[in-house]
């Protein structure tokens, strides 16, 4: 079998490393590829064994066979297509040394883009380069020989769910960064007692779903693959134990891990500029709390009373945030973040007298 344009075969010139490339790999990989190539010491005449050195057969993945063309000495790789069968695809993409490094490189792609060091357009060719990538090393592999559109799908919607998932908890991530930032402030700010909101990263976290999703869907189109239902992926997928694919609930799983305020309604949008700072304890007090409410360039803040209750029948005075803010946060109430304050609860400690016991709102 000689297949000389078949995806995830090497295509090398010797004589000129530049013309040299992968089928059906991305143009960051293909630099990466002729790159390693300028490294061998060629010459005309040259045998191979004497021009290519173990690390570089390895990266080679052995070449068979030698073919001569417009006086370019081609090696040409496939991949040992005429003697090995298709295994078929793995549990998942990212189940080898190859998708670990794929994901930590995801991971970091995010961080990047969060901390402003990528643009949008450059985050969307990130994600279409990891596709094509996946694929051929899942054909070099022989997961699959690239053109079944099930293995395509496959390896769509997993990207999918791994650079998503690393979208919304880089998001919540940079948000308790810069919340971390303000409970330093306070003492005891490594006790995790605190929770800060961000609309920002919201907004910035739906942008970049709707970039990914572009991205996926035109690899899609590609490929000739039928298009995807993001919504039933997200749905159907496993990697829900920190939260689901959007930023308030990874949001209200981290607020979970700390037991001190939570989101009511996830499917509301924050009003632009909007952000929620709440630590359980100030500095020299186990009793009181702090709340900050930004808004545009407008802030509110206010101690907490964690001993407010009434007398009457010992229940707590003030629970929801919007409820705090009516009566503490005067003006806030007024604003049009008003309405997204209530989407917000505090957790207080109070003690019962008629019971003797110390209850806790959780």
């Amino acid at each position: 079998m000689k297949i000389f344009n078949d995806i995830g075969m090497y295509q090398v010139c010797l004589k000129d490393p530049n013309k040299s490339y992968i089928v059906g790999a991305s143009e960051e990989a293909n630099e990466r590829f002729r790159e390693q190539l300028k490294s061998l010491k060629y010459q005309p005449g040259m045998k191979l064994e004497e021009c290519f050195g173990s690390e570089t057969i390895s990266v080679l993945n052995d070449p068979r066979q030698k073919e001569w063309t417009s006086k370019i000495e081609r090696i040409t790789s496939e991949n040992y297509n005429d003697i090995m069968k298709i295994k078929g695809m793995p549990g998942s993409c990212f189940g080898s040394v190859y998708g670990y490094q794929q994901q930590n490189q995801i991971h970091n792609i995010m961080e990047e883009y969060y901390q402003g060091d990528y643009t949008r357009e450059e985050i969307k060719q990130k994600v279409k380069n990891i596709c094509m990538d996946m694929r051929v090393y899942l054909i070099q592999e022989r997961h699959t020989d690239g053109y079944n559109a099930r293995d395509n799908q496959q390896i769509l919607q997993d990207i999918y769910e791994v650079v998503q998932k690393a979208n919304v908890r880089k998001a919540v991530g940079f948000s308790l960064k810069k919340g971390k930032e303000l409970a330093e402030q306070f003492e005891h700010a490594d006790l995790n007692d605190w929770m800060y909101y961000d609309a920002n990263d919201y907004n910035k976290s739906e942008d970049m779903k709707e970039c990914i999703r572009q991205a996926i869907s035109e690899m899609a189109n590609e490929w000739n693959v039928t298009s995807l239902d993001f919504e039933q992926i997200e749905k159907n997928s496993k990697q829900v134990l920190d939260g689901g694919f959007d930023y308030h609930s990874v949001w209200q799983w981290q607020a979970w891990q700390r037991g001190i305020t939570r989101m009511t309604d996830f499917n509301t949008a924050p009003p632009k500029d909007f952000s929620f700072f709440y630590k359980e304890r100030k500095q020299m007090s186990s009793e009181q709390g702090y709340v900050e409410v930004g808004y545009g360039n407008q802030k509110w803040c206010s101690d907490v009373p964690f001993h407010s209750f009434d007398e009457s029948n010992g229940t707590i005075e003030v629970f929801c945030l919007d409820g705090f803010a009516k009566k503490y946060l005067i003006g806030c109430d007024q604003t049009d973040c008003s309405y997204f304050l209530k989407k917000f609860e505090f957790f207080q400690k109070t003690y019962i007298r008629d019971d003797r016991k110390w209850w806790e709102m959780l």
